[in-house]
């Protein structure tokens, strides 16, 4: 998670200063910025994979959050010996350019690229990595909306899922370069239940990192997830006495990882203390993303005094998975 910022145009730097500075909660490991004339770019850096320094320069400018799954096999096909997969993506841009580059990445990512004046800003399809931008005398972007408005500025845009904005001489075009493939009907039960379990197999073992955490619930989505991870913490969170804390228990239990649970039982004066902070973090008062963000704050907090730095946590399996009803089948999985 980490935070990225730009700028261009009159005092782009100062700009940039000040926009990480509101971003430096994403970023504990690294600080840094690149200018050229009246462009600035910068980074506050969260290091999962590899431990390179951002923004990475080489000719053109990459500052990037996201994380790149096959970014080994990347590398490997540009001879490159890396374990980052910023430096993979950024070898990658070079060697093929923008648009080829996006057409082989798998993963989650907001990245901006400059070169020879040009700024250009991607995010991934499924629109996961945040990006927000403002358009006007001065044109500078962030990772979150607080960090525009903490230098004046209100008219705010995002950039749309699988769209890439270019920038240069005070020019702005967008475009979508990424999207999702729609797959083949299937009219088989059989067929359709295995190859949704190996797509949900797939997908949580290329986000899977050890050590890990999974926000635990004891609902479906949580419980898929432990029951693929059987050996990451669960950090569970509810109120004293109540049914949620019973039903994490029982879900436990019945995946055989009890002794995987963290229970924190919480307070009401606790979670009063909390709300203002949750709605800092997800820019938004909404009582139902406050209420699904609340839980996964308290796990997330949990999980990061005890050393850990990446949680999974899942939400819409429920209406995705709404004809799956019997847990024990996900428990007997090898």
């Amino acid at each position: 998670m980490c935070g990225i910022a730009g700028a261009a145009g009159k005092n782009a730097k100062v700009l940039v200063l000040n926009m990480l500075e509101a971003l430096k909660h994403r970023g504990p490991d690294g600080f840094g910025t690149f200018s050229d004339g009246y462009m600035t770019l910068g980074n506050v850096l969260l290091k999962i994979t590899g431990d390179k320094d951002q923004p990475m320069t080489n000719g053109g400018s990459l500052t990037y959050n996201g994380e790149i799954y096959n970014f080994r096999e990347i590398a490997k096909d540009l001879d490159i010996d890396t374990d980052s997969d910023s430096e993979t993506l950024f070898a990658l841009i070079g060697s093929r350019g923008i648009e080829a580059a996006i057409k082989e990445l798998d993963g989650d990512y907001a990245f901006a690229y400059y070169e020879n004046g040009e700024m250009t800003l991607v995010r991934d399809p499924a629109g996961v990595k945040p990006l927000y931008y403002v358009k006007g005398e001065v044109f500078v972007f962030a990772s979150e909306k607080k960090a525009l408005s903490v230098i004046g500025k209100n008219d705010i845009q995002v950039l749309k899922p699988g769209y890439m904005l270019n920038y240069s001489a005070s020019s702005i075009t967008e475009k979508k370069i990424a999207s999702f493939s729609p797959g083949k009907s299937l009219t088989i039960e059989n067929e359709a239940r295995d190859m949704l379990y190996e797509a949900l197999e797939r997908s949580v073992k290329k986000r899977y990192y050890k050590p890990c955490a999974i926000a635990f619930s004891g609902g479906l989505d949580s419980s898929i997830l432990a029951a693929l991870c059987k050996d990451a913490k669960l950090y569970s969170v509810g109120m004293a006495g109540s049914h949620d804390i019973m039903q994490t228990r029982s879900a436990a239990k019945l995946l055989g990882l009890i002794d995987n649970l963290h229970l924190h039982e919480i307070t009401m004066y606790e979670l009063e203390f909390a709300i203002p902070a949750v709605i800092k973090a997800i820019e938004s008062s909404d009582p139902l993303m406050v209420s699904i963000a609340l839980p996964l704050y308290f796990a997330s907090k949990y999980a990061s005094s005890d050393g850990l730095r990446v949680i999974l946590s899942g939400q819409g399996a429920d209406e995705l998975l709404r004809d799956i009803n019997d847990m024990n089948l996900l428990a007997r999985r090898p």
